[in-house]
């Protein structure tokens, strides 16, 4: 089912907060809370047959993407934070002892989230590790992210990975997310890679868009 297949054990998903409701193919319920207090702001409910179209319902609460997904275990005191896509890539990191990780909850930081990132680093975040899906969207998003780190004063940072999304890569045992973050490229070098591949792509024997994105990991 939607819960083995991703490997989650108990602990797992004791410590991912995860709640099921049967009455509803939207079943695994996932609570959202206010950053700075104790409160519920709403729930993301996760489709878990694969026969919707919409993968997530979301709260009326959460529809403007005011805040990052899971910013309310961010720890200040230490300079770095992990930003992905998805909100259970964000909350598999965390129970795995992974800390300062947070989710954009889509494909692109809002103009709401530009602000809480700015205050992130404000108070002493300065470095900004880009764990995102390793798809088209995901390198748009990357390009995009860099430019902003840099211009909120951070220093971004690019982890590559093979697999599709974070999950899929802690799924995999031969993966170590720590050694893939000890590996990380810093985000000006991981923009000059992308514009030499892409710039490859352009001639008679394109690389394909996998390609593309596997050539920034090992290059």
């Amino acid at each position: 089912d939607f819960i083995r297949v991703r490997n989650y054990n108990d602990q797992d998903i004791e410590a991912m907060g995860l709640g099921l409701d049967l009455r509803t193919s939207y079943s695994l319920t996932i609570p959202v809370y206010h950053p700075e207090k104790d409160i519920i702001l709403g729930f993301y409910r996760r489709d878990i047959t694969g026969e919707q179209t919409q993968k997530y319902k979301v709260s009326p609460e959460l529809s403007e993407g005011k805040y990052f997904f899971n910013s309310n275990r961010i720890i200040e005191f230490l300079d770095e934070l992990i930003i992905v896509e998805g909100i259970l890539d964000a909350l598999i990191l965390t129970a795995r002892g992974i800390n300062n990780v947070i989710a954009i909850a889509g494909h692109a930081i809002t103009e709401y989230q530009k602000k809480q990132l700015a205050s992130f680093i404000q108070k002493g975040i300065s470095k900004v590790y880009l764990f995102l899906d390793n798809d088209r969207e995901g390198i748009d998003s990357a390009v995009k992210s860099i430019s902003l780190i840099k211009e909120l004063g951070g220093l971004p940072i690019v982890i590559g990975y093979e697999e599709k999304d974070p999950g899929e890569f802690l799924r995999n045992p031969d993966n170590d997310f720590y050694k893939a973050k000890l590996n990380a490229v810093d985000g000006d070098e991981w923009l000059l890679s992308l514009q030499n591949a892409e710039s490859m792509e352009a001639k008679p024997e394109p690389v394909s868009k996998d390609v593309l994105y596997l050539s920034l990991i090992h290059n």
